[in-house]
């Protein structure tokens, strides 16, 4: 075939024919190999990179063109090297993407099994030997704060809102994790312990009502979002956050699958089920795990069929 390309008039004397056969794709294939390759590599045109967009090297593909004197065979070349240059763009620019998507995704060791197995404590108030009547305590109390207690709409007037006594003397319960929280960054020596008052399970539980009456299947449904308002600093984020994290990390693994928790811009999702359980993975950016959910999503419905 190369033979014939390069010197076509000798062995396919016949004009008609040759032209017919020159036409052929595998022929227009070897014809740019052997006359207009040779050419763009004398112009610096040694790889697709070099060729570039359509505005590039001009006055190259130019020259190139004049000296080739065929239309035909030119169009296929630019055709291809066209073709080439922007699926080569369009690879590179998908390689950056995934290349920056991965690196904004990483796992933190330990900080599953960290938050899963948080140590519980209790404060305790009418302790007379005690400095102020009160003492910490480990593990959770005999008695939690019931549902009755908890789930109670506060009354507008402050004076109204002052708790009922139980006679146990609990004021707070403690939850320690050993490498820190999402909030602090699983950063060591930041604070590792959230105070959970009253008022805080009562999130949980308007939280746990609502995640009850998520269907078990892939039927699509409408969660009910909720806001939590408070005052500045009184432990929304951090204390309210991450306890909310702790509970819904022990709920049923059927229903809740996956745990995000999203901090000013970034995000942390914690796997319970799958190829990731028991690891946590920290996004940059928060779109990208959104982007990963909603694979997480898709697979699940996929399993569910």
């Amino acid at each position: 075939m190369d033979v014939v390309i390069q010197r076509p008039e000798r062995f396919i004397p016949d004009a008609d024919l040759r032209e017919m056969v020159l036409s052929l794709p595998e022929c227009q294939t070897y014809a740019l190999v052997y006359r207009a390759v040779p050419l763009l590599e004398g112009k610096g045109i040694t790889s697709v990179r070099r060729w570039g967009g359509a505005d590039e090297n001009a006055d190259a593909k130019r020259a190139v063109r004049d000296e080739l004197a065929d239309d035909g065979l030119w169009n296929k070349t630019c055709g291809l090297l066209d073709d080439a240059f922007n699926a080569a763009k369009d690879a590179e620019a998908s390689g950056k993407v995934g290349k920056s998507d991965s690196e904004a995704a990483k796992v933190i060791p330990g900080a599953f099994e960290s938050v899963v197995n948080a140590r519980w404590s209790h404060v305790l108030s009418g302790v007379a030997d005690k400095p102020l009547g009160m003492c910490v305590a480990d593990g959770l109390p005999t008695s939690v704060w019931s549902d009755a207690e908890v789930d109670v709409t506060p009354a507008p007037e402050p004076a109204e809102n002052v708790d009922d006594a139980r006679g146990d003397g609990l004021e707070l319960l403690v939850l320690t994790s050993a490498m820190g929280w999402p909030y602090t960054g699983f950063k060591h020596g930041e604070e590792r312990d959230v105070f959970v008052r009253r008022e805080m399970v009562r999130v949980w539980h308007v939280v746990r009502s609502e995640v009850a009456r998520w269907p078990d299947d892939d039927t699509m449904f409408r969660p009910q979002p909720y806001v939590l308002v408070g005052t500045p600093g009184i432990g929304k984020s951090f204390g309210c956050g991450s306890y909310l994290l702790y509970e819904l990390l022990h709920y049923d693994a059927a229903k809740v699958p996956a745990v995000a928790y999203f901090l000013d811009g970034s995000a942390y999702i914690f796997h319970k089920t799958g190829v990731m359980a028991g690891r946590v993975v920290f996004y940059e950016v928060a779109r990208a795990a959104i982007t990963a959910m909603r694979h997480m999503a898709n697979e699940r419905r996929e399993a569910l069929v």
